[in-house]
């Protein structure tokens, strides 16, 4: 199978900056470390069956891009077709059909899998439905198998049914063990860095750099910290240190060498900016990608120090922010990786730039906003502060990305600190903001079930008051609202309390018939059979069959016979 669904490419040769060192498409460290599992993974390939999936979750910065990385080359060394399954584009599904029909066995690496699940479940439909295939192995990398696994599980259970999860473990603590990965580890970095800097004798500079004293300990079981930190103790033994570092983390020391470097490549490229302003564009990047061109410039000119300037001085900032950081994936740019890295950015510019969430959000495209909310959502539990920002953001915009917020949480795993930032943001939404977000909550989907109730909940309390003032206008909203809350109420199996809005909805509706019979009767009808649905439920069926009869009469006066479901 030949097909554009996969990518094989390695990132240039060349690195832009010290962070290029740490990627795992540069495979700059030597692969070790992992043989025990990387050979479980070979065999898993080479069973006899035709259809086979396997989740492997770690942290970041655990290794599993790169550990799948060196089971796609090892496969395709072996005549497989095998690489990173491509995510589809901004508004374009990608075209699976090739696998239906492949005669080349195939492994597919699907990345970042916790927040591809509509790509996922094309995937597992366009091979199981597939017949007489050679094999296709499925090797999906998450950070974690929460709720996200457990749903594809239960929508998928035929091609998932013999899946395993392979969580990816620290790294050997033998002192032997950690020592030989520093040394490794300095040796391969020594002998990239002249690519950045050709007047620096690196490969004796690492004779000089020690090893941390606690390199045994946990910290160091993660391969990108204890590259992180050998590729930072040779930058600060190099020619141009950072100045007094104080107890200031490694990743901290090592994102101001990469500022360094943007300076450099930025002047190379005569974008004379302020420090400041290439920070925010790199910021912006890594927070919400760009599918396109015309994305990048888009969100470039809601960038402090840039949102003046030409169309054309905006491209050459959007093409040297591509080309310090290529992707590749389908997208125009990449980001500031490791992420632990790009992650330490966003924190940094958000603090010292409070407004800058709100100044790219408005230009943002949907895929966009799901990139930036799963970077801050995966941010929460350790940076705190973040969430009155958060909240504000979606407060603002409750319409849209209410619902696009609500998806990430359900993607990640302890989703909770992100639902909660979108209940209390529904608290200080405006009631039509609200309303139509729930209007895009599907009622029956596990995904939302939990969260939808909270906020048709607060929809109801704010509709009681406002109609308390303005009845004519906020009763009948009421009502709707009041079905709605039924519905999810019923999803969580809180009959009784279903069963009370699906009342209280059919008196006001009755109220309102009785002063405009002609334009609330419908609803009414409605109302009861929603109304009986419950009823029938909780056992009482004659309450149920006097609510259905009395709804099919009303509809007889009106000589309009609709579905007697809910509204």
């Amino acid at each position: 199978m030949t097909s554009p669904i996969l990518s094989t490419r390695d990132r240039p040769l060349r690195p832009a900056s010290p962070s290029d060192l740490l990627r795992a498409e540069a495979a700059v460290v030597p692969f070790s470390g992992r043989q025990k599992i990387l050979l479980d993974l070979l065999n898993w390939c080479v069973a006899p069956s035709s259809i086979a999936v396997r989740l492997l979750t770690g942290t970041g910065g655990a290794g599993k891009t790169r550990l799948a990385r060196e089971l796609a080359r090892t496969m395709a060394d072996s005549g497989w077709v095998a690489g990173f399954l491509l995510p589809d584009r901004s508004g374009e599904e990608m075209d699976l059909s090739a696998l239906s029909s492949t005669g080349t066995p195939v492994l597919l690496v699907v990345d970042y899998a916790e927040t591809r699940g509509p790509q996922l479940a094309r995937l597992l439909s366009a091979v199981w439905d597939a017949s007489d295939i050679a094999p296709v192995r499925l090797l999906l990398l998450a950070r974690n198998a929460g709720d996200w696994w457990t749903q594809l599980r239960l929508d998928y259970p035929d091609p998932l049914a013999t899946a395993t999860v392979t969580p990816l473990t620290a790294l050997d603590t033998s002192t032997e063990d950690r020592a030989a990965a520093w040394q490794a580890a300095l040796k391969a970095l020594a002998a990239r860095l002249p690519d950045l800097d050709p007047g620096t004798d690196w490969q004796n500079l690492a004779e000089t750099v020690t090893a941390p004293p606690d390199l045994i300990s946990d910290k160091y079981g993660s391969p990108l910290n204890l590259q992180v930190a050998a590729l930072t103790a040779l930058l600060q033994a190099g020619p141009h240190p950072i100045a007094e570092p104080g107890d200031r983390s490694r990743e901290d020391v090592l994102l101001d060498h990469e500022r360094r470097y943007w300076r450099r490549s930025a002047s190379e490229r005569h974008l004379n900016y302020q420090p400041d302003t290439l920070e925010l564009a790199v910021a912006a990047a890594t927070l919400l990608g760009a599918s396109t061109e015309q994305e990048a410039t888009t969100i470039l000119a809601r960038v402090p120090g840039l949102q003046d300037q030409a169309l054309d001085t905006r491209l050459a900032v959007a093409r040297w922010i591509a080309d310090l950081y290529p992707t590749a994936h389908d997208q125009y740019w990449g980001a500031l990786q490791p992420d632990e890295l790009g992650e330490r950015l966003i924190v940094d510019t958000i603090a010292s730039h409070s407004d800058l969430i709100n100044q790219l959000a408005d230009g943002a495209s949907d895929s966009q906003a799901i990139h930036a909310l799963y970077s801050l959502g995966r941010l929460l539990p350790r940076e705190p502060e973040l969430t009155s920002q958060l909240e504000a953001l979606i407060t603002v915009r409750f319409e849209r990305l209410a619902p696009i917020a609500l998806t990430v949480a359900f993607q990640m795993q302890g989703p909770a600190l992100l639902a909660d930032a979108v209940i209390a943001a529904g608290k200080r939404a405006s009631i039509d903001h609200l309303l139509r977000a729930l209007e895009q909550l599907p009622k029956h989907d596990p995904t939302f079930v939990n969260v939808g109730a909270q906020l048709a909940s607060e929809a109801v309390d704010r509709l009681r008051h406002a109609a308390e003032r303005e009845p004519d206008t906020y009763q009948p909203m009421l009502a709707n609202a009041l079905t709605d809350l039924s519905m999810r109420l019923t999803q969580l199996s809180r009959l009784e309390e279903a069963l009370s809005a699906a009342e209280e909805s059919v008196a006001i509706d009755r109220a309102l018939a009785a002063i405009r019979p002609d334009e609330v009767t419908p609803d009414l009808a409605r109302s009861l059979s929603n109304l009986a649905s419950f009823l029938s439920d909780l056992g009482r069926t004659e309450e149920a069959l006097a609510a259905v009869e009395e709804a099919a009469r009303l509809f007889e006066q009106l000589d309009d016979r609709p579905s007697l479901g809910p509204r």
